[in-house]
């Protein structure tokens, strides 16, 4: 009987997953560390976000339009830098990393505008990379909702002043 017991207690929390609080970084993209540092650059430059490098070693990064692939490909991504981000939208194109602002939803598609006025795609990958983005902003859209619902991002305004 106490060895029942004691199997349960220790396989209990590993059926269920219940205790894992790595899951989003075991579904995350392996992210080689030149992407990486490309992101940290861009938290410091266009987001006032102090990074210190050697302490950063990962940004949960996942795979927008194949959520199941785990290697950086060719692609649309996105990351999140902190606990409270619903996360930024990145094009990786043989490995150049290019970041689409997204405070907004027309900021987001002018970047992405912007984007392939510079580097040209298939209009197949045009098309799934605006599904992509459009499935973002709705996610986004939602996370704001629920925020705002809970009172959380009130008090993260409140504390940035």
């Amino acid at each position: 009987m106490r060895r029942l017991a004691f199997l349960l207690l220790l396989l209990g929390p590993v059926l269920c997953n219940g205790q894992s609080f790595n899951r989003p970084l075991t579904e995350a993209v392996r992210m080689p560390r030149p992407a990486i540092l490309q992101l940290i650059a861009h938290l410091e430059k266009h987001e006032n976000y102090p990074v210190m490098p050697e302490r950063f070693t990962q940004l949960p990064t996942f795979n927008v339009l194949h959520p199941s692939q785990r290697e950086l490909t060719d692609g649309i991504y996105y990351f999140i830098s902190s606990a409270h981000d619903t996360g930024n939208l990145f094009i990786n194109r043989k490995g150049k990393i290019t970041v689409l602002l997204n405070s907004s939803t027309a900021e987001i598609l002018t970047a992405y505008s912007t984007y392939l006025k510079r580097n040209p795609l298939p209009e197949a990958t045009e098309i799934a990379y605006l599904s992509a983005i459009s499935a973002f902003l709705k996610h986004q859209y939602k996370s704001r909702k629920e925020m705002i619902k809970s009172g959380a991002l009130q008090e993260l305004k409140q504390g940035a002043r």
